[in-house]
């Protein structure tokens, strides 16, 4: 069993020139989250955040990340496991370049690793 998994998102941009959203560049700015598995019985989720505007970002289980992570489980039919969710905001917000985005694309391999 897995108990940490850590998955770095580069930012992106999209609407190169002509390519519109078909083109875009990963850039060398990125969030990082590692997931660590809780024992059972205690808390359901504990959110720890640093980095750009860090104090803007949920840390309860309204967190868009902590929600995709027990949405997975919930199509799986399981319990999501307690979780530690660590993020490292290294991609502004609001500046276009993928932010939001990261919330709803890194779930399929970090839930299947925690979940192991």
């Amino acid at each position: 069993m897995n108990s940490t998994v850590t998955v770095t998102v580069p930012a992106t941009t999209a609407n190169l020139g002509p390519g519109f959203d078909c083109l875009g560049a990963a850039l060398t700015l990125y969030n990082q989250f590692t997931f660590s598995r809780l024992p059972t019985g205690g808390d359901r989720v504990v959110m720890k955040v640093s980095g750009a505007e860090a104090d803007h970002v949920s840390t309860d289980s309204n967190n868009l990340v902590y929600q995709a992570f027990a949405r997975l489980f919930q199509h799986l039919n399981q319990v999501p496991p307690p979780v530690q969710i660590e993020i490292q905001l290294g991609v502004p917000p609001g500046t276009g370049v993928g932010q939001l985005s990261h919330s709803h694309c890194r779930g399929p391999g970090w839930c299947e690793r925690v979940g192991e």
